[in-house]
């Protein structure tokens, strides 16, 4: 059986390295962790409490064809997840391959969007510090993708919301939360593609500096009985939510 232990990283591709870094670094503050040049490429990350978020030129060749943020999942046993993937007839779009950290490899889900199944080798440190509140990925048919991330994968659902105009559900992995839906699909051009959600400290504020900035917003600010939240692209045309989950009502 799989068993996905964590979200290991979310990587976001990039095209151009000191944009994208002046974005992530400056505009946002997320804080820089890894900076790793091999060659032409580029594997940044930054550690966003126990999650982390890669930029990366790397793999956006071979991770056709969604070429959007993709998740990746920590598996409990790397060989025996690629075996039982092949033989349900997962497409493999990159690898598995192993590399001086982890073992990986790229596979789509029945949307088409990229998921990375990963297993690190021992030695990596943990940090903490603000957080990511969930990786939201859009899907169309639901019975369709619970049971490629139910049956398949194993996750364990934690929370759903399902209304006439769309659902969404949410899976606990680690201390991390992976939701799917279906609300944020039209809204969320031209991308359409895996989004992460960063906790802000102030929302509103967050909000003025970013339109001030002339970030694209094409979810504008929203507010829902839980959060606000909104989308925005970063410069290669990647989804980002911007989030303020409401405080718990007792």
């Amino acid at each position: 059986m799989i068993k996905v232990n964590e979200i290991a990283f979310v990587g976001y591709p990039t095209t151009d390295k000191a944009r994208a870094r002046a974005f992530y670094e400056d505009l946002l503050g997320v804080p820089l962790t890894m900076n790793t040049e091999m060659g032409d490429n580029y594997w940044i990350e930054y550690e966003v409490g126990t999650g982390t978020v890669g930029i990366s030129n790397y793999w956006k060749t071979s991770a056709e064809p969604k070429m959007g943020p993709t998740a990746a999942l920590e598996v409990e046993n790397f060989d025996e997840t690629v075996a039982k993937l092949k033989a349900k007839g997962v497409p493999f779009v990159d690898g598995p391959f192993e590399s001086s950290v982890c073992h990986m490899g790229m596979i789509t889900d029945p949307d088409g969007n990229s998921l990375w199944i990963h297993k690190r080798k021992p030695g990596r440190a943990a940090y903490q510090g603000p957080e990511i509140p969930f990786v939201c990925y859009p899907v169309t048919d639901r019975p369709r993708a619970c049971a490629f991330y139910e049956g398949l994968l194993g996750l364990k659902q934690a929370s759903e919301h399902v209304a006439p105009d769309g659902f969404w559900s949410e899976y606990e992995i680690g201390t991390e939360t992976f939701a799917m839906c279906s609300y944020w699909k039209p809204a969320a051009e031209p991308s359409m593609s895996p989004a992460i959600g960063f906790e802000l400290d102030d929302f509103d504020t967050a909000v003025r500096e970013l339109k001030a900035a002339n970030v694209p917003f094409p979810m504008e600010p929203t507010e829902t009985p839980v959060c606000h939240l909104a989308v925005v692209q970063d410069p290669d045309g990647n989804s980002l939510f911007i989030h303020k989950r409401k405080p718990v009502q007792t």
